[in-house]
C-alpha cells in the first residue's frame, strides 16, 4: 500500500512529452506575437517618417514656388531654410534606412531562432550532417520550408549567404523554393 502511494505521488511530478511540446508551441506562438507585436510598432513609425517628409517635401515645394517673387534677402532667408529642410530630409532618411535595417535584422535574428526551436523540437528533421563538394568540406542538407529566406536559413546555420550561395551554384538568392535541398557548410 505504501509503495503505490509512493509511485503515485512520483508520477504526479511527472511531465508528459506531450505537455512540454505543447508549452514549448505555446512559447513558439508568444515569442511570434511578440515579434508581429515589435513590427507593427516600427511600421508604426516608418509611416509617421513617410507622413512627416512628405509634409517637409510639400514645405519645400511651396517655398521654391515662392522664390521667385521674394526680394534679395528673402531669398537668402529662403534658401538657408531649404538647405535646414534638406538636411532634415537626409536625416529623417537616414533614420528610416537604420531603423529598416534594424527591424530585418531583429526580425531575422528572432525567426533563426525560432526556426532553431522549432527544430530542435521536431528533432531536426529535415537536416543531415553531409559531405558534399569535395571531400574536406562538411556540412548539412537543409530542406527548404515553405516562407523561409535564405538569410534566415544562413542565421539559423550560423553561417554567410554567400557561403550557402557559393557551395550550392546559387546565383540569384530569392530563387530559392521550398523543398529545395541545399547544403549549409560548416
Amino acid at each position: 500500500m505504501a509503495v503505490a502511494a509512493g509511485v503515485l505521488a512520483g508520477v504526479q511530478g511527472c511531465e508528459t512529452l506531450g505537455g512540454w511540446r505543447e508549452r514549448e508551441q505555446m512559447q513558439q506562438r508568444e515569442d511570434l506575437l511578440i515579434v508581429q507585436n515589435d513590427f507593427r510598432k516600427l511600421e508604426g513609425r516608418l509611416e509617421g517618417f513617410d507622413l512627416e517628409l512628405a509634409r517637409l517635401e510639400k514645405a519645400v515645394e511651396a517655398m521654391r514656388d515662392g522664390q521667385t517673387r521674394e526680394t534679395g534677402a528673402q531669398l537668402q532667408r529662403l534658401q538657408t531654410r531649404l538647405d535646414e529642410l534638406d538636411a532634415r530630409i537626409a536625416r529623417v532618411d537616414a533614420a528610416r534606412e537604420k531603423d529598416k535595417k534594424e527591424l530585418v535584422d531583429r526580425l531575422s535574428a528572432q525567426i533563426a531562432e525560432i526556426m532553431a526551436k522549432s527544430a530542435a523540437s521536431r528533432g531536426s528533421s529535415g537536416v543531415r550532417r553531409s559531405e558534399r563538394r569535395s571531400a574536406s568540406t562538411t556540412g548539412y542538407e537543409h530542406e527548404v520550408q515553405s516562407g523561409q529566406s535564405l538569410s534566415a536559413i544562413a542565421a539559423a546555420y550560423g553561417v554567410s549567404v554567400q557561403a550557402i550561395l557559393d557551395h550550392n551554384d546559387i546565383k540569384d538568392p530569392h530563387m530559392i523554393r521550398a523543398g529545395q535541398k541545399l547544403f549549409i557548410p560548416e
